[in-house]
């Protein structure tokens, strides 16, 4: 491969990391605050949608520059938060775990016989799921100081039907948008 095909491999993939940093960013804003301090948003679905259209690489430094740009002041947490201090909050662990999440929804896109395919990436999308949910259980214990399966009832529980459909959906979502940009990502990489 020449350093011309490289040089616009790279800037494809960093146009598309970009683009979907952005796209959680916005999703993020889609939220509804509870007293807990932790909101339900239609981040999980997003960052789902990351990994299993990206896949693992790429959905994982989405997710980064994502919590990145957020901890730099950007407002693109959800409620139109950011800054370094949501980080460290309640619910600062969910955002760490966006992007375990997302590295682990995007190992099974192109990993996987074809057959085996539509469970195994919702069970790893699960699995990413539970990274993520662990990851904010613990911190918001942490910073709360309450048992840690206090920390889950209030935090994780209420969310996980919710999140389980939401790693669900971004599966079926994923399929034909992947199917519909084949041709494109084709193309891109040809003139690469």
């Amino acid at each position: 491969m020449s350093d011309t095909k490289k040089k616009k491999l790279d800037i494809i993939s960093m146009v598309m990391c970009a683009l979907f940093a952005a796209i959680i960013g916005v999703l993020s804003q889609v939220a509804i605050p509870l007293p807990t301090g932790v909101p339900v948003t239609l981040q999980t679905f997003t960052v789902a949608l990351c990994g299993y259209y990206l896949k693992t690489a790429k959905a994982t430094i989405a997710a980064a520059v994502y919590v990145a740009v957020g901890a730099l002041g950007a407002p693109v947490f959800a409620n139109f938060k950011g800054g370094f201090a949501s980080l460290i909050s309640p619910a600062g662990g969910f955002l760490f775990g966006f992007i375990a999440m997302a590295a682990i929804c995007g190992i099974t896109i192109n990993a996987l016989p074809k057959a085996a395919k539509p469970a195994c990436a919702i069970g790893f999308g699960i699995l990413g799921l539970a990274a993520c949910h662990i990851a904010g259980v613990i911190q918001y214990s942490i910073v709360m100081s309450v048992p840690l399966g206090e920390s889950f009832m209030l935090v994780s529980l209420s969310f996980i039907i919710k999140d389980i459909a939401s790693v669900v959906a971004a599966y079926l979502v994923t399929i034909p948008l992947l199917k519909a940009t084949a041709s494109v990502r084709k193309e891109s990489s040809a003139k690469a």
